[in-house]
């Protein structure tokens, strides 16, 4: 095979610019040439990244269309291409349907038959490891998503393909920020952050960042998340990528929130909204809307901090999600508390209160009383301020004792596994 066409192709699956850039048709009479060689695995690798080409470019049609040449070369030869037909199924549930259910069946048949045919292909094992754990941790499994990305990173991959590892460090760095282990999970989204910007995958490093700001924003490392933000915005902006634009901006918005900025933070979540694509990206869309209106609910604008709240809150219910709608009530009351319509505040409390306890979301419960405290505080209702001032104690101490048996039940399994 001509070694122009093989360079050609590690580029489209390495650079994001380029490959969203790609001449389809050009792309295609590759594949095309490839098979007429006998070259099968080439073959299936071209057509698969078509496939993700064409949904990153939201053309369903073709997605089929090309997903069909696949299923026609592996009725004839089986192993290799049969399992890129799973593999493409579940790239296709987990990305555009998000069934994460069925992206976990179609994947599991992957690895099966990688397994069944005895092939040797690391790249190929190690999406199937990877789209496996990024499928259970959208179903909120954490423990066995950290299994299969553990397992992801072991695989040997060559120097074309190494830069995938970072993606997986990032991952199990978000699993370990929500099983409480912080520090561990920043050091795990810096090595994702340093092996991206070695190899010069700009787009994905921008998107990491992202990653690595929050962390610094948990640890209260301000500066530097600041810092890390607008460094990804900067790499997001000269490679015209929307949605990591919208994603730093939101996050630098809640970083100047958490730090008493509150015009500032306005600015940046205008700014969120404005990348921000409303149809694909709705829940999002919905989350600044809120985040909006809470810095000019803390700049005074109280008119604006309900509009925007508000709309966030039709977006919650569109969606029946439940931890948006618990936010959604407890921010709106808490608009209300301060243009002193104490019923309309107690209203909306009471609404989050009973969403919490129903999805024993207790982080969310020792927020909402400590808002019922400063709220009867205010009615001058002594007895119920001092009832949720005792509920607010307990929920306080058994929030502390869950994440130290979520972590010590993090670090067994971890263990086990």
């Amino acid at each position: 095979m001509d070694n122009k066409l093989k360079l050609r192709y590690f580029q489209y699956y390495r650079d994001y610019s380029f490959f969203m850039k790609i001449d389809e048709e050009e792309v295609k009479n590759f594949a095309k040439e490839t098979l007429a060689k006998g070259q099968d695995e080439l073959y299936v690798l071209i057509t698969s990244l078509l496939c993700r080409y064409v949904i990153e470019h939201q053309q369903r049609e073709k997605y089929f269309t090309y997903l069909s040449n696949i299923k026609t070369l592996a009725s004839q030869k089986g192993g290799f291409p049969a399992v890129y037909v799973h593999l493409n199924e579940g790239y296709y549930e987990m990305m555009v349907e998000q069934n994460y259910q069925k992206a976990i069946e179609s994947l599991a048949a992957a690895k099966k038959t990688y397994e069944e045919n005895s092939l040797n292909h690391p790249p190929t094992i190690y999406l199937i490891l990877q789209y496996l754990g990024v499928s259970h941790c959208n179903l909120a499994e954490y423990i066995i998503a950290y299994k299969y990305f553990t397992e992801a990173v072991k695989c040997s991959l060559n120097k074309t393909f190494r830069f995938h590892k970072a993606m997986t460090y990032n991952w199990l760095a978000i699993i370990e920020d929500k099983h409480n282990l912080v520090t561990q999970a920043l050091q795990k989204a810096l090595k994702s952050a340093r092996i991206l910007k070695y190899y010069n995958i700009e787009n994905r490093y921008a998107d990491v960042l992202n990653t690595v700001g929050l962390l610094y924003l948990d640890l209260d490392k301000f500066s530097e998340a600041e810092d890390t933000f607008k460094e990804s915005i900067e790499i997001a902006t000269k490679l015209n990528i929307s949605f990591i634009k919208a994603d730093a901006y939101n996050n630098l918005g809640k970083l100047y929130l958490v730090t008493n900025k509150p015009e500032l933070a306005g600015e940046n979540f205008l700014k969120s909204l404005q990348y921000r694509d409303k149809e694909t990206q709705q829940r999002k869309y919905g989350l600044t809307l809120m985040n909006l209106g809470n810095s000019y609910r803390d700049s005074g604008d109280y008119l604006n901090a309900e509009k925007f709240i508000l709309q966030a809150f039709e977006i919650a219910k569109k969606f029946d999600d439940e931890a948006f709608l618990i936010k959604c009530n407890c921010n709106i009351g808490m608009v209300f508390h301060a243009i002193k319509d104490y019923q309309k505040a107690e209203n909306y409390l009471k609404i989050a209160e009973q969403i919490a306890i129903k999805t024993k979301d207790y982080e969310a419960l020792w927020y909402i009383y400590k808002t019922y405290i400063a709220l009867y505080k205010d009615m001058k209702k002594n007895k119920d301020m001092e009832k949720y001032a005792l509920l607010y104690e307990e929920i306080q101490k058994e929030i502390e004792e869950m994440k130290r048996d979520t972590t010590h039940h993090f670090y067994l399994s971890k263990k086990k596994s």
